[in-house]
């Protein structure tokens, strides 16, 4: 669930929505026994993602997240690359990842907007 909507998208026997951005998160709530009727067919557990939203004070976040091929494993298909059997580990690479947040008022006491991008 997110926000307490239902999260799920029966077409595709999945999610219907990832959240990426992890400082668009405020909270995670799991329910794992004893739960009301109003979560429906879940037999194991209800995971309930609260996402964060706006207040009268302008507020916002910044991440970067660099990630290096050093220390990942080798998988079944990169093992077959000759380059890589010759190295003995995976061929050297990075990735950045670059996200933020930002929250305020629309106006005061009464309308608020929150985004976040990853």
């Amino acid at each position: 669930m997110v926000d307490g909507s239902d999260n799920n998208d029966t077409g595709i026997a999945g999610q219907a929505m990832q959240l990426c951005n992890p400082d668009a998160v405020a909270e995670v709530a799991v329910q794992t026994s004893n739960f009301d009727a109003e979560f429906g067919r879940a037999g194991g557990a209800t995971v309930n993602t609260v996402t964060k939203m706006g207040s009268n004070n302008l507020h916002g976040s910044l991440f970067h997240l660099f990630d290096s091929t050093y220390d990942d494993a080798t998988t079944n298909t990169t093992s077959l690359n000759p380059a890589v059997i010759r190295r003995g580990r995976p061929l050297p690479g990075t990735e950045n990842w670059f996200g933020g947040t930002v929250g305020g008022p629309v106006k005061k006491n009464k309308t608020f907007f929150f985004a976040g991008y990853h």
